[in-house]
């Protein structure tokens, strides 16, 4: 799962499983929930790694429970943490020198049955990349692009297409910058499990139409997509 280095103010946010997580509960495949754990550089030297629960800034943001907690995402200026917790994206937003309390995303997204599991935010912060399994996906869980509206409210999800997206699942969006998203996927002639891949926009026209090229890193293919969003 996803492990975040926070470059500013150097926090570490590491997803794990193993025994003494909170609830002491194992999921269907065996192994124990994921717990968030934190450790803060001082100097050069990180401390000591905590259960999230005993870190006291975090106590009336983010907890972990008896069942999945794992850090998916933080945006650019390093003050909005997205976690799913619970079959739900969430973010916490730092202001004032506080953590405050979490907002759900995924409610604004999900359907009957459909269940938001990452997302990542553009470094504009004008758009965001969803993962999900709707009924209009190609088979597993997909990428999908919703924009920030004039009022700041988002857009309706979009599939990304099935250039991006395949029968199985899709996963970890992650934006290097405006121009190169990573992510990854069970698909794509995938070696064995997830697999990494990177897709980069290569030009816009207008304002609603954008083409990116697709490039699996390991076998270096190259495909072009073109989606409205």
């Amino acid at each position: 799962m996803d492990q975040y280095l926070w470059k500013r103010v150097t926090f570490y946010f590491l997803p794990h499983r193993k025994a003494g997580s909170t609830g002491e509960e194992k999921y269907y495949d065996g192994q124990f929930f994921e717990d968030i754990y934190f450790a803060e550089k001082t100097g050069e030297i990180f401390t000591k790694v905590k259960n999230l629960n005993e870190v006291e800034k975090f106590k009336n943001a983010l907890q972990n429970t008896d069942k999945h907690e794992v850090t998916v995402a933080i945006n650019t200026n390093e003050n909005r943490l997205f976690f799913y917790q619970d079959n739900n994206i969430s973010e916490i937003v730092f202001e004032n020198g506080v953590w405050g309390e979490p907002k759900n995303i995924s409610s604004t997204f999900a359907k009957a049955g459909n269940f938001v599991t990452s997302a990542c935010l553009s470094p504009d912060e004008k758009s965001m990349i969803l993962v999900s399994d709707r009924d209009d996906s190609f088979g597993g869980r997909d990428l999908y692009v919703v924009n920030k509206k004039q009022d700041g409210t988002w857009s309706e999800m979009v599939n990304m297409g099935k250039t991006l997206n395949t029968k199985k699942d899709e996963a970890s969006p992650y934006f290097a910058n405006d121009t190169t998203l990573y992510f990854s996927s069970k698909g794509h002639s995938s070696i064995g499990g997830y697999d990494v891949f990177v897709s980069y926009l290569r030009k816009q026209v207008g304002h609603h139409l954008k083409i990116w090229t697709f490039q699996l890193i390991r076998l270096m293919m190259k495909l072009t997509t073109w989606f409205l969003i």
